[in-house]
């Protein structure tokens, strides 16, 4: 099995060498505007360090943050990344939203800098958004005493913002945090009820050691990363071929891996038989309405990883949503329009949406956005 999979490896490897999508995408460099805001984002003053969230198989679980201290000190920005990333995919939003704003940048368990405990030496669903959610608020607890909240959650990370704020446990036992957030920002945050299991997240599931092994040394694995990038990009001319690297990073890293796997398996609930498991489902949504604060969706109009109307539903459930629905970009909106994101954040920090129209469907008013 083991040979045929290699020589299944190397088949498809010669047949890339002839039409590398890695190299159709960009260098960051070259993309000056990009490079920029990232360039700025290294330069803000900031404090890194970690807040311990817990144990596994004996050592500490640590949460890695960064802490940016430019603005007025009246808001903090708590910003929570998606599945297979890091803290590094807002690094072109926060080179615009960190010149006026104090941002709190963390790494979700499992990713970036912070711990990668094996799954097996956790409790069930140690994973899942509502236990991730619970740490984020460890982090929040320690890095935030008096500043109003907004927190800025993307797919996976805007799941983890849901819970943080819909779980009646964790609103009392974090009250003094969950009171103090006042904002929400979701862009692209994947609801709870699914009817069927995403077949590119299930690909990544069942990606083995193995498989990793040979895909990273014959450089398959960087081929099928950068042509997810290029594919899930409105304008691929766009893209920066170091986002390819960095999710080739993630998936080649066996504990990153492993750590992302779980957190597919444990988004949203499924019976053994991969079936919809429609009351715990419904049990989550029912939560949304405790999400009580005003909350701005932003969503790519030609999303294909989590379709556009997915956000519709969510403004219809979240009981004060705002909806803009981005023209021209899909799932990856922090690289995609991080000018665009970063002015819808810091307009609707400063206005709470008060007078704006609930929804704007950015497929009709294209001229509206101004993407880059």
């Amino acid at each position: 099995m083991h040979i045929r999979k290699a020589l299944l490896v190397l088949t498809l490897t010669l047949a890339s060498a002839y039409a590398s999508t890695y190299g159709k995408l960009p260098p960051l460099a070259g993309l000056k505007d990009l490079a920029a805001l990232a360039a700025t984002t290294a330069s803000l003053p900031s404090q890194r360090g970690f807040v311990t969230v817990g144990e596994a198989g004996g050592r500490p679980i640590r949460l890695a943050f960064r802490h940016t201290k430019q603005g007025s000190g009246k808001w903090i920005v708590v910003m929570l990344h998606g599945l297979l990333s890091d803290s590094r995919a807002w690094r072109f939003v926060a080179g615009d939203l960190g010149m006026d704003h104090n941002l709190l940048l963390i790494d979700l368990m499992g990713c970036g800098r912070s711990a990668k405990p094996d799954p097996r030496d956790l409790a069930p669903n140690a994973y899942s958004p509502t236990a991730l959610a619970r740490q984020v608020l460890l982090v929040i607890r320690e890095r935030s005493k008096n500043e109003r909240i907004a927190v800025v959650g993307h797919s996976l990370g805007g799941m983890t913002t849901l819970r943080m704020l819909g779980d009646p446990d964790l609103r009392a036992e974090f009250r003094d945090v969950v009171e103090r957030v006042e904002r929400v920002i979701l862009l692209a945050s994947v609801d709870f009820a699914v009817e069927r299991k995403h077949a590119t997240f299930e690909r990544i599931t069942d990606l083995s050691d193995v498989q990793a092994a040979l895909g990273a040394t014959f450089g398959l694995l960087r081929e099928e990363t950068a042509r997810s990038v290029h594919d899930g990009a409105g304008d691929p001319s766009r893209m920066p071929r170091e986002e390819a690297d960095r999710l080739a990073e993630i998936l080649r890293r066996g504990a990153t891996r492993h750590a992302a796997q779980e957190m597919i398996r444990q988004a949203v609930p499924f019976t053994p038989k991969g079936r919809p498991d429609w009351p715990r489902m419904e049990r989550l949504v029912a939560d949304y309405r405790n999400v009580d604060v005003p909350c701005l969706i932003l969503w790519g109009a030609r999303d294909e990883t989590f379709p556009a109307s997915m956000g519709y539903k969510l403004r219809a459930q979240l009981p004060r949503a705002w909806l803009r629905v981005l023209p021209g970009c899909m799932h990856q909106l922090p690289a995609e329009a991080p000018r665009a994101c970063a002015k819808h954040i810091r307009g609707f920090v400063a206005t709470a949406g008060e007078g704006s129209p609930v929804v704007i469907d950015g497929v009709v008013a294209e001229s509206r956005f101004d993407l880059r």
